[in-house]
């Protein structure tokens, strides 16, 4: 493990880099990580991001489908910290005054990961505030653009986790649909107003979704958004009747439909509640 500190343009950057993983990760880096701070045990408006380096993972880190899978002594693809550090620099000079975080904590970590095509083989997830988890699999083709991407994607997490109530309150606790689906809105729209949208944009489509496939199949589950169930996920990442997607479909085009009819930027739109966000869009009367 390599701890990389660097800042350009006011904005601070800490890499975590784990450039190797094998089959005794459960003796070391990961047990590190889960004493480090309990998200769920901590007041996190006071809490000291900057001065105390933690995971932001409560205590059931172990039951992380990508953390277990690490403990598989197969997975002994490395990574090169130079070149993560190259392109994770090469990001802050090049969009330097888009970032809305001015500290970010980015743990990364080697991944045999063999997950959808769009994502070329980068995984990430946000857990707290100021603080990113990126799960890399090198021997993908374009994963050094897809991870570029994904950083102002999950930055926005981490922004959402420091300034919109909402998404405090309902990161830590059952997860309305529709909350769901606006934050992965905001994250998405946020992401292509910096890079253009490389991931995901396809001509007038986001994926495979134009707005009106995104509305109708926003208007199938309108009856049930205000509410939480098991198979949410299926809606929001692809799985039963449901395409690949379709609740960030849904998330995108609402959001977009927001900023549009508001006339907010994307920033301040990070600010609002994700009741005005619902409302504002439009949606709930088409």
């Amino acid at each position: 493990m390599k701890q990389i500190d660097f800042e350009y343009g006011g904005k601070h950057c800490q890499l975590i880099i784990f450039d190797k993983y094998k089959y005794k990760l459960r003796n070391n880096e990961v047990n590190r990580l889960k004493k480090l701070v309990n998200v769920y045990e901590i007041d996190v408006h006071s809490f000291d991001i900057i001065n105390n380096i933690h995971s932001g993972f409560p205590e059931s880190i172990f039951e992380y489908q990508f953390m277990e899978r690490l403990d598989n002594e197969v997975n002994k693809i490395n990574l090169d910290i130079d070149e993560i550090k190259k392109l994770t620099k090469e990001v802050y000079m090049k969009y330097n005054n888009q970032f809305l975080c001015n500290f970010l904590r980015i743990f990364i970590y080697p991944l045999e990961i063999d997950n959808s095509p769009d994502m070329d083989g980068v995984h990430a997830f946000t857990p707290y505030k100021n603080t990113i988890h990126f799960w890399i699999n090198p021997n993908k083709k374009k994963w050094k653009k897809t991870f570029q991407e994904t950083i102002f994607h999950e930055q926005s997490h981490a922004y959402l986790h420091t300034i919109n109530k909402d998404y405090v309150e309902h990161f830590i606790k059952d997860i309305p649909l529709y909350t769901w689906m606006i934050q992965e809105g905001l994250a998405e729209n946020y992401a292509e107003s910096v890079t253009g949208g490389y991931i995901y944009k396809r001509g007038n489509n986001w994926f495979e979704f134009s707005r009106k496939d995104a509305l109708d199949q926003f208007k199938l589950i309108k009856n049930r958004i205000y509410e939480s169930r098991e198979d949410d996920g299926n809606i929001m990442f692809g799985g039963g009747k449901y395409k690949r997607l379709t609740g960030y479909a849904i998330g995108y085009w609402l959001v977009k439909d927001y900023l549009k009819n508001t006339k907010k930027s994307i920033v301040d739109a990070h600010h609002a509640s994700f009741k005005d966000i619902l409302e504002g869009s439009g949606w709930l009367n088409l």
